[in-house]
């Protein structure tokens, strides 16, 4: 799931919900390590179109999804495409305003308790391919493997929510774009307590937004290194994908809402 703006929040109950290389002595080893990492993420940014990405400031989209065969969340989101600041309008009528590390809520909001988890997990999920150069994430090439090119990232202390959050990249080695990834979320537990309950988001169904590739559904996993992904958890479609511009004051959390 970043600042939750780099990582991702915590699942809840059915909810579901990679270390920089540059830990060897000798400094020929490390600049390897450090060659390899730029390499993986270069190719998934080129793959992604990140330079066309950002150079649109918001992106939009529809997000239905459901966990269990039970609806979790329908609404649409309004984000930066630097992620900076966003707005989730929720079917039911209600708005999250994300500014930054703050996320505002009215207090007559119907349901609170995942509002945070909300707030930065799902934005995260879409933006997840232009995030792997973001300060305080690590991405070390752990190479290929089958059909896929795969990378572990981390994040540095004190980076975010939960740093010790961990995502395992598997990109498509004839295309580069991401297929899934398989995480940890901390967040109220301690790593070892979320390793032995890792997830998977399965990206597919590519569409060409603009000249840009998005995937338009996800797929939720449980997941384990050997069997990778395992027993379907969870899905979700996202549609009505276009880049937004809208004036900056849009961001902006009415009077009344409260910081979270």
């Amino acid at each position: 799931m970043a600042t939750l703006k780099y990582i991702l929040y915590s699942f809840a109950g059915v909810l579901l919900m990679i270390s920089c290389g540059e830990k060897k002595d000798t400094k020929g080893t490390s600049e390897k390590v450090e060659h390899k990492r730029n390499n993986f993420v270069e190719e998934v940014e080129n793959a992604h179109k990140k330079e066309k990405f950002l150079n649109n400031d918001v992106i939009s989209f529809d997000l239905d999804l459901s966990f269990g065969g039970q609806p979790r969340l329908n609404g649409k989101f309004i984000t930066k495409t630097n992620s900076q600041d966003a707005v989730i309008i929720y079917n039911t009528g209600d708005t999250l305003y994300i500014n930054d590390d703050d996320v505002f809520a009215s207090s007559l909001f119907k349901e609170q308790k995942s509002l945070r988890f909300d707030a930065y997990t799902w934005t995260y999920f879409f933006l997840l391919p232009y995030k792997l150069s973001d300060q305080g994430a690590m991405v070390d090439d752990l190479g290929l493997k089958n059909e896929h090119k795969k990378a572990k990232l981390t994040f540095g202390k004190d980076v975010g929510d939960a740093p010790d959050d961990w995502y395992m990249l598997h990109i498509d080695k004839q295309n580069n774009l991401l297929d899934y990834v398989a995480y940890i979320v901390t967040a109220n537990k301690t790593k070892e307590e979320a390793e032995e309950d890792p997830h998977a988001i399965r990206y597919f169904a590519y569409e060409q937004i603009d000249g840009i590739q998005i995937a338009s559904q996800w797929e939720f996993y449980e997941w384990s290194e050997g069997k990778e992904l395992s027993k379907k958890i969870g899905e979700a479609q996202i549609k009505n994908i276009s880049f937004a511009p809208v004036d900056e004051t849009f961001f902006t959390p009415p009077k009344g809402y409260v910081s979270i």
